[in-house]
């Protein structure tokens, strides 16, 4: 295929250029080819849900207008069968035409790109390449080396796999250096699939996989046409369908494990220990849910309790959600407590720095009732490491201001380890820190600042109700346990 998107191309003597694809804003995709007798056909691509018979018949009238004497072939496609590729070469080969002369968002020719670099190193590495994959989120190939040609008596043979690291990069230039600045695709050579999403390159890559996923998730492979969200979407550009970011990237969960003190001017201090979890589960392509727990000791008192997140979210914007929560206290010297809170909350994500606001109403037994609201303002540092600071006011403890840090070190074999460390002030001599290690559950390639924003919302209801009660303060005629 003739990649030609930055070139002025001819058809039966006719250039083509913007002032004539204007007329086609619809389609996706218009490729060229010359029939055996020589005749020059024009194929116009657009989707079924965005562009109606009619509309397609107009189009081809609009582009014959302004000149264009080349035979126009028209094709429809269902969103169903967009879908149904589970290889990018299969996908473009619905696409295979002699010259691109209009590619809306760069999909095909590049598809077409990567194939030709499977191509290119099937013929050079043979039998010692056992796929080709593609993942569409970070731009990169992983290149599954068969091991038998790398491992002999149980050593790592380094100078030839540098060697084919060297084959490998050298033809992915080749490949891919027509396509402009805006696509540099990596590389990562491995001896085994690696558990993140990834597409097939090539059809013999799709039937190798078969046998890779016996150890790997269904869920972690996923359609061509999804591949084409990490080069350009089909869909995007004819506004078939949505291919932005889900609002949950697939499930996921996280639990922390963290030691608790609290300290009021009428209260002894009180060491804790506290566990808790959350699990978020993708719904609708915006919308997901996430539960969260708490359970651990407050001194001599015992907590346990719920949440739940329903939200709308985009991942590169903002979240938006209600929420739920309820928590159980039981002191050992005074009486029980337990706090419900039913509310909303939303996240603004700028760049490095996300904006975290919610509200709502708590009420229960032994606490006050009433309003509570929070905002943080949190800065990646780097895509690792995250500060935090804000305010939070609510029945209990009135207005407090809080700050936090945590930090993903990206440990060999514990990439989804991090450590955290946060704090609050209040009136009445009222202070509280916790200091623990959080352990997420997922995709291992994640940055702290994606967990945070394509995974789970960070924050943990139970988590944060179970705060709201801490401490033991004097409320509605309760007498906290430990008051001197």
């Amino acid at each position: 295929m003739t990649k030609s998107q930055n070139e002025p191309v001819t058809v039966a003597g006719h250039p083509v250029g913007g002032a004539l694809l204007s007329t086609a804003t619809k389609a996706f995709y218009i490729g060229a080819d010359t029939t055996r007798f020589g005749r020059s056909v024009v194929t116009v691509h657009a989707a079924k849900s965005v562009v109606s018979a009619g509309e397609m018949t107009a189009l081809a009238a609009g582009m014959r207008e302004r000149g264009l004497t080349a035979a126009i072939r028209l094709r429809r496609h269902s969103d169903k069968r967009l879908a149904r590729p589970r290889s990018i070469e299969s996908f473009v080969k619905m696409f295979g035409h002699a010259t691109s002369l209009h590619d809306a968002t760069g999909a095909i020719d590049r598809g077409h790109a990567l194939v030709a670099f499977s191509r290119a190193m099937r013929a050079e590495l043979g039998d010692k390449l056992a796929g080709l994959y593609w993942n569409p989120r970070w731009r990169t190939a992983y290149i599954v080396l068969n091991h038998k040609h790398f491992i002999r008596d149980g050593m790592l043979r380094e100078a030839e796999l540098a060697a084919m690291e060297e084959v490998a990069l050298r033809n992915l230039v080749a490949s891919t250096s027509g396509l402009g600045e805006d696509f540099k695709p990596a590389l990562r050579l491995s001896f085994e699939l690696p558990s993140i999403a990834l597409v097939p390159i090539d059809a013999r890559s799709q039937a190798a996989r078969a046998l890779f996923s016996v150890l790997r998730s269904r869920s972690l492979m996923i359609p061509a046409l999804g591949a084409m969200i990490g080069f350009g979407s089909v869909g995007a550009a004819a506004a078939a369908e949505d291919t932005s970011a889900p609002a949950v990237s697939a499930i996921n969960g996280k639990i922390a494990i963290m030691g608790n003190y609290s300290d009021t001017d009428s209260v002894e201090d009180i060491y804790g220990g506290i566990a808790a979890g959350s699990l978020t589960i993708p719904g609708d392509h915006r919308f997901g849910v996430q539960f969260d727990g708490v359970l651990g000791t407050d001194h001599d008192s015992h907590v346990a309790g719920v949440g739940g997140h329903f939200f709308w979210r985009d991942p590169t914007k903002a979240l938006v959600g209600l929420t739920g929560s309820y928590v159980v206290k039981n002191n050992d010297n005074a009486s029980d407590q337990s706090a419900s809170r039913l509310g909303a909350e939303g996240e603004l994500y700028l760049d490095q720095f996300t904006v975290s606001a919610r509200g709502g109403y708590q009420f229960g037994s032994n606490v006050d009732d009433g309003t509570y609201s929070g905002l943080d303002i949190s800065w990646y540092a780097t895509d690792n490491l995250k500060f935090s600071v804000g305010a939070a006011n609510d029945p209990q403890f009135d207005t407090t201001g809080r700050a936090g840090v945590e930090f993903q070190p990206g440990l060999f074999g514990v990439a989804g380890l991090s450590f955290f460390a946060d704090g609050a002030v209040g009136d009445d001599g009222f202070a509280t820190a916790s200091v623990g290690v959080r352990f997420y559950f997922g995709d291992k390639e994640k940055t702290l600042k994606d967990r945070h924003r394509y995974d789970d919302p960070e924050e943990n209801l139970a988590l944060n109700t179970f705060r709201s009660i801490s401490g033991g303060s004097v409320k509605n005629n309760y007498t906290a346990p430990y008051e001197t």
